[in-house]
């Protein structure tokens, strides 16, 4: 029963992680090694688990809710059950502080998170490997105890007690120096001294380790071995506590032949006989070196890089290395705008910081480093990378460097190390490169997000300046976080006196509402919008001087998190003032529109008035002189010579083409008054009958008429029929010279988008420099003998586009042709043929 406990003890381990994801990846790796796994998410329930069981081995986060994995390690290691636990720290990679500390309290290893399979397998594997083995060791001492206790009762049951006692301690004593000889293949220094500090088994690490032959240290003195002052000052008395029941633990510095000067980890664990009676000490001794160095540097990297700038960091980073790795030089390079180069950032040649450097990256270790995250050349690097030495004439023969990576994965540079001698790595210090590795990466974006921050920061500063607005920024607790300069103004406020209100959100209150008119209702409200911190606002202050501010807040975030409040504040007076004006204008429009609508209607009365006496007062005239011409004529005109009677004929012609002017003028007033009855109108289909009386009026003219199959336009028929006749009869008149005669209507678009329906003829044209007259009432470019015509239809068609709401522009060359184009905005292109 007993044996089965205690298997279950050996196959039991304590995992303490408060991440759900790193403990089931510890449950499986060791599940997989055949292990029970009991899971604590605290160090309460760990600290519960240790104190009511046992296990043989801990695997412990340093950074937990509530306490600290280091405190369940100071009370692991309290007990005596736990003294000698393995016990694996797992930590992320930037708590090399309290790494250090773990170690110090007596932590055997630690991992880095993230876990990696192998390695945290290795490491397990080994501790508990070690730990079984010394299990066995005081099972198998206490069963030989138990041998030797038994075989002592039966001697002295057979009255030879006192002989067959030194016998059966001689076979004993035989017996553990026949284990210590099955333990020489253990890397650990194992011995056993008797209560006269003299050696009575020792295994063959620890004579290879001090070439020293097993007669000359079997019976000696510790003082024999190791000299009289090194006994006395700090073997004796850890040995006397072990003598007296206590089991010590201690690192000393000492010199071993075969190493020179090093660290050595010893134990010291009482041997007790059958009566409990403490018979000697077993002495466990480990070379743990490497293992200091490598914490000694990482006490360096936390006490000596605090406070100090990137470069000054790295520099020390360095120097740290070269004394940790005995190499030549270390550096850190980093890549610079183009990824296929290195520029180092700092270079360490064992004596002081050497100048920066740019290398192309192909052809060096270091493009090997960024693929594989890590190389170890132990010697012959020249040889391996040929451009690398003669870059750096350095002479090197070794080389381990590491890649420096970011929190996204991203490689940034590499930090190497070089030696002109071989290089030899144990895991302890093949570690601590990537520790360092790790803390430069960190600070290197530590710097990068610094000088973006720094950016940021003076853009916002700038953006805060450059507004019109006064912008003050408030934290939650009300203390003034910014300011622009445009709120001080705006509230005249000295900067000796915001020094005063930066901490005191009250009295900027309070000093705001002295200058309103409605302190107390400010007040209110600002307390109001600050208990509301997720809610935007926006109110007007009025100042007791006549002046009047908008305000305008929302919540301030940093990180998803609502940290404060930015209150805007503008100076709206001119525009508040000019609201109300334009508010007292529309109550006065209405008033406004009616006396503007009785001008009209006087208006219209008046043309209507105007219109009539045309009509009617200037075409009597008019109609007397044709008819008594023409009277002259008939009854006279035998009496008249040629010229009396050709001067009869121009009388007549001019009071003619006076009543045409007279119905064009009346046409043209009538357009302005006339009411618009906008219909779907099919343009194609007016222009054609258009066209068809022109032809009919002069049947011996040929001309080509050109125009889609459909084109239709929204607007009023009676005025677009109007416009037509207009444009055709002008291309028809000014075409008659041309034996080919071509007039077109079609539609484009213009660059924006617009439709321009036109007019185009292959006629006389005209000169551009003229082209603003085409469109004035009784403006000609040709004479009346060249060209009939009043000078009015242009001014018809620009009048009826206006009335439409539309544009009208002419285009021409001289003997060339015209184009007339004009838009109607409400018609949107149903049909139109190409070309």
């Amino acid at each position: 029963m007993a044996e089965s406990a205690s298997q279950a003890v050996d196959n039991r381990v304590l995992v303490v992680d408060d991440q759900s994801t790193a403990r089931a990846i510890l449950r499986e790796i060791l599940q997989s090694l055949g292990y029970e796994v009991v899971e604590a998410a605290d160090a309460g329930t760990a600290i519960e688990h240790i104190r009511d069981s046992t296990f043989c081995l801990v695997t412990l986060d340093i950074i937990m809710p509530q306490s600290s994995g280091l405190d369940v390690l100071r009370f692991a290691r309290s007990r005596y059950t736990y003294s000698e636990l393995p016990i694996i720290v797992v930590s992320i990679k930037d708590q090399s502080a309290d790494v250090v500390e773990a170690l110090t309290l007596g932590a055997n290893d630690y991992v880095t998170k993230p876990i990696d399979h192998e390695v945290l397998t290795a490491r397990i594997h080994t501790h508990l490997s070690r730990w079984h083995s010394e299990n066995a060791l005081r099972l198998a001492s206490q069963k030989l105890e138990s041998r030797v206790i038994a075989r002592t009762a039966d001697l002295e049951l057979s009255n030879c007690a006192l002989r067959s006692e030194i016998d059966e301690r001689l076979k004993a004593e035989e017996a553990l120096r026949k284990y210590y000889q099955m333990s020489n293949s253990a890397s650990d220094m194992l011995t056993f001294v008797d209560t006269g500090y003299r050696y009575v088994a020792v295994n063959q690490t620890f004579l290879q380790t001090l070439r020293l032959a097993h007669d000359e240290v079997i019976g000696k003195h510790m003082a024999e071995v190791f000299g009289r002052a090194l006994f006395e000052a700090e073997l004796q008395p850890k040995i006397d506590l072990s003598l007296h029941g206590a089991r010590v633990a201690a690192q000393l510095e000492m010199e071993l032949p075969t190493k020179g000067r090093r660290y050595v980890d010893m134990r010291f664990d009482p041997h007790r006989d059958e009566q409990d009676k403490v018979t000697g000490v077993v002495v466990n001794a480990r070379d743990v070196t490497e293992r200091q160095q490598a914490d000694n540097a990482l006490r360096a990297l936390a006490r000596n890089t605090a406070h100090k700038d990137t470069r000054s960091f790295v520099e020390t980073c360095l120097q740290s290395l070269v004394a940790t790795y005995a190499a030549d030089y270390a550096y850190v390079s980093v890549f610079g705008e183009a990824r296929d180069t290195l520029q180092t950032l700092a270079v360490w040649n064992g004596e002081s910081s050497s100048r920066s450097l740019s290398y192309v990256l192909q052809g060096t270790p270091c493009a090997d480093v960024i693929r594989q995250s890590t190389l170890l050349v132990e010697h012959n690097v020249a040889d391996a990378y040929p451009a690398f030495a003669d870059f750096l004439d350095w002479s090197p023969d070794s080389y381990f460097g590491h890649v420096l990576r970011s929190q996204e994965n991203e490689a940034l540079g590499v930090v190497a190390v070089v030696h002109s001698q071989s290089m030899k790595l144990n895991p302890s210090t093949r570690s601590v490169l990537e520790t360092f590795a790790s803390r430069i990466a960190l600070e290197l974006e530590r710097s990068r997000a610094l000088q973006d921050s720094e950016r940021a920061l003076s853009l916002h500063r700038a953006t805060l300046e450059s507004t019109g607005s006064g912008i003050l920024v408030i934290a939650n607790d009300g203390k003034i976080v910014s300011f622009n300069q445009q709120f001080l103004d705006m509230w005249s406020i000295s900067n000796e006196r915001i020094e005063g209100f930066m901490e005191d959100h009250e009295a900027v209150i309070a000093f705001v509402a002295h200058q309103l008119l409605d302190p107390q209702g400010y007040v209110e409200r600002t307390h109001k919008v600050y208990a509301r911190r997720h809610e935007n606002s926006q109110d007007i202050l009025r100042f007791k001087d006549g002046r009047i501010f908008e305000r305008r807040s929302k919540p301030y975030r940093l990180g998803g998190e609502i940290v404060g409040r930015v209150v805007n504040f503008q100076d709206v007076t001119e525009r508040v003032h000019a609201e109300r004006q334009l508010e007292d204008y529309r109550n006065n429009l209405e008033d406004l529109v009616q006396s503007r609508t009785s001008e009209l209607e006087a208006a219209y009365n008046e043309i209507a008035s105007f219109s009539y006496s045309v009509s009617h007062d200037l075409r009597a005239p008019l109609r007397s002189i044709d008819g008594f011409s023409k009277l002259m004529l008939e009854d006279y005109g035998q009496q008249l010579d040629d010229n009396a009677r050709v001067y009869l004929e121009r009388i007549r012609a001019a009071s003619q083409h006076m009543g045409e002017l007279i119905d064009d003028v009346l046409l043209l007033s009538r357009l302005s008054r006339r009411e618009l009855d906008v219909q779907e109108v099919d343009l194609v289909g007016v222009a054609r009958e258009v066209f068809h009386n022109l032809t009919e009026s002069e049947p011996k003219r040929s001309a080509e008429f050109l125009a889609p199959d459909c084109l239709s336009a929204t607007g009023d028929p009676h005025l677009l029929r109007i416009l037509l006749e207009n444009l055709l009869g002008n291309a028809w008149k000014y075409s008659r010279k041309r034996n080919a005669a071509r007039i077109e209507l079609n539609v484009q678009t213009d660059d924006s988008g617009r439709l321009m329906y036109f007019v185009r003829d292959n006629g006389v044209g005209f000169d551009m420099r003229y082209v603003e007259k085409l469109f004035q009432p009784f403006q000609r470019l040709h004479s009346v003998t060249e060209f009939e015509g009043t000078g009015i239809g242009l001014a018809t068609v620009a009048q009826i586009v206006r009335r439409h709401g539309g544009q009208v522009k002419a285009e021409g060359q001289l003997n060339v042709g015209a184009t007339v184009y004009f838009t109607l905005p409400g018609r949107q292109l149903d049909h139109a043929a190409a070309g």
